[in-house]
């Protein structure tokens, strides 16, 4: 399928590769249209042709080229495709379309469409300008071959003075006119065509807001007030004092939200800080530290350990000491995994009773050897039938 955009672009998009292969994907003729492919290195790096150039056909059929009166047939470009190096123009070579038949066209089985025109076929339209042979009479310059200058890449600011993106930029200029004698400053620079933004104007209809309801102010800022009213008073007369959900916010808030994490975060981060600031500030107090660097290491070594405590006592808080009280494990999930925190610590008391029975039925045997009692009575046994 065609690429065919209402803007030329003036980067390297066009030059990536749209598959890995010209023969992919093979649809068949009949389903779906496929132009010529062209290799990216066969393609035009650097346009200089653009929409909204005013262009002649230099090849093709006569009467896309040349009036009835003589003189050259002059259009506007309508879309390019950069990928394959082809353009549409506005009064250019049409072919037929197919169109199949519907309860609205039961008649016509084809319609006109404008064929794409190879991009080395065409020829910029410069204006009317004078030759040297007759500077009165204008007549029509046309650039037969264009050049650019160097592209350079132009980022694009913010209002604060940031960069961001970009784009490139070049000028275009003609290498050669005809008629070789025009007047034309081959070292002017061609002016790029200029486009209109797309104005979408909306319809206004009589359902429509009217303009002063739309920019009509009706949002109050609300004040926190320094009291808030007991709630027998709002009760009361609700209507001389605030909504009673104001006063209830902190509760019905949500507990789990980010900004309430982050709050609790920073709050137990700064009483952190602080106590580590105290233990400094003893540890100096103290006078047992030849100079302040050591007091302050023997306070980050405390204040560690501190730490470490507190986490560890926070931890079995919640596995341990909250399980006694019944006010953790309150569903499933949390009851499978006290079940399996009960047996692991159960399989410990029993590997460690079995460890001490076996220490306590070691005894040194003969030769100083440390066997158990077991095996010391069957040693003993066996010597007995030898003495026998």
């Amino acid at each position: 399928m065609a690429h065919f955009n209402k803007h030329m672009s003036r980067g390297l998009e066009h030059l990536r590769s749209e598959s890995w292969s010209r023969f992919f994907p093979r649809y068949s003729p009949r389903v779906v249209h496929r132009p010529a492919f062209v290799q990216p290195k066969d393609r035009v790096k650097w346009w200089t042709l653009a929409q909204k150039d005013e262009v002649r056909l230099i090849a093709g059929r006569k009467d896309y080229r040349v009036k009835d009166s003589g003189e050259s047939v002059v259009t506007a470009i309508k879309l390019v495709d950069q990928r394959r190096n082809r353009v549409l123009l506005e009064e250019g070579p049409m072919n037929k379309k197919n169109q199949p038949f519907t309860q609205h066209n039961t008649t016509q089985t084809s319609v006109p469409a404008s064929r794409p025109v190879a991009y080395s076929n065409l020829q910029l339209y410069l204006g009317d300008h004078p030759t040297t042979d007759d500077p009165a009479t204008p007549v029509p310059t046309f650039a037969t071959r264009l050049k650019h200058s160097t592209p350079r890449w132009v980022h694009n600011l913010r209002p604060d003075g940031t960069r961001y993106g970009g784009r490139f930029q070049y000028r275009r200029y003609a290498a050669a006119v005809t008629p070789a004698n025009s007047v034309w400053d081959l070292s002017k620079p061609i002016p790029w065509p200029k486009y209109e933004k797309d104005k979408n104007e909306a319809k206004t209809t009589d359902n429509d807001t009217a303009a002063d309801v739309v920019n009509r102010v009706t949002f109050k800022p609300w004040t926190d007030p320094v009291e808030y009213p007991d709630l027998g008073v709002y009760l009361s007369d609700p209507q001389e004092h605030d909504p009673i959900e104001r006063l209830l916010w902190r509760e019905l808030a949500n507990p789990h939200a980010k900004h309430v994490h982050l709050a609790r975060y920073l709050e137990r981060k700064t009483l952190s800080v602080e106590r580590l600031r105290e233990l400094e500030r003893a540890e100096v107090e103290s006078g047992l530290w030849r100079n302040r660097e050591e007091a302050h290491r023997e306070a980050r070594r405390l204040w560690d350990e501190e730490r470490a405590v507190d986490a560890s006592r926070r931890k079995r808080v919640v596995w341990r000491e909250k399980d006694e009280e019944g006010k953790l494990f309150w569903n499933g999930k949390d009851q499978r995994m006290l079940e399996k925190i009960r047996k692991k610590e159960e399989g410990k008391r029993r590997k460690k009773e079995r460890i001490e029975k076996r220490l306590e039925r070691l005894v040194i045997g003969e030769g100083g050897k440390v066997i158990p009692r077991k095996e010391e009575v069957r040693s003993t046994g066996l010597a007995r039938l030898e003495d026998a």
